[in-house]
């Protein structure tokens, strides 16, 4: 048997062209509605989300729990921006604003590349720093039935690149011979899990030094 794990914001789906600004973008929309005289340019939501403190596990944390620092950020950017009396209210919106389904995309061809992935013989999970309502969302984009298992951070309770959210998944498929991880993260999607015998490649960019593709239809080069 054949395992191939999957990243999945940046990989296989994005609420944003570029993943790292899903973020800024929420609290920009959030602005827009209630706050359209203030600017946000970004830059105040680059730390204090857990896979930036990956080294300490959450495990056993339910959703509210796991939104509460997170809703606790974004009031402390909207007070930055001026908005004092309005900041909490505001960071309250942030939870069902940034999981809305209507702002979540496949890219193109993930359907097809997962298909095609199936008929090589694998079986193929994803493995994400996500929010506990990721699994919704893949549902909702009809990611679900091509997949085994879904390992998301925000039930788990470990972040890559912490070795455990790897581990975890070598114990639920023993009998896999081959494991392959791919993902648009050079640290937590490759040189990481390559030293747990996972073979990782790099989607969507270009290193000379990792087994690297641009595109979904590139990669299959690997399998």
């Amino acid at each position: 048997m054949k395992l191939l794990i999957w990243d999945f914001d940046g990989t296989l789906g994005h609420r944003e062209a570029c993943p790292k600004t899903a973020w800024s973008t929420t609290a920009k929309e959030i602005l827009a509605d209630h706050h359209p005289e203030v600017s946000y340019s970004g830059g105040l939501l680059s730390s204090g989300f857990p896979w930036h403190n990956w080294e300490v596990p959450h495990v056993g944390q339910d959703p509210e729990e796991y939104w509460k620092p997170i809703a606790t950020l974004y009031q402390q950017m909207f007070e930055t921006l001026g908005l004092h009396a309005t900041a909490v209210q505001l960071s309250a919106q942030v939870r069902e604003r940034f999981c809305d389904y209507r702002k979540w995309h496949l890219y193109p061809g993930t359907l097809e590349t997962l298909e095609a992935v199936s008929k090589k013989g694998y079986q193929q999970v994803v493995l994400s720093n996500h929010v506990p309502e990721l699994n919704q969302i893949i549902e909702h984009l009809g990611v679900g039935r091509h997949l085994n298992g879904i390992f998301n951070s925000g039930l788990t309770g470990y972040e890559k690149p912490h070795p455990e959210s790897y581990l975890q998944i070598l114990r639920a498929y023993p009998q896999a011979k081959r494991v392959v991880m791919v993902g648009d993260n050079r640290t937590a999607d490759v040189l990481v899990p390559e030293q747990h015998g996972i073979e990782g490649i790099l989607l969507r960019s270009t290193d000379p030094e990792l087994k690297s593709a641009q595109s979904h239809e590139e990669m299959f080069g690997f399998l």
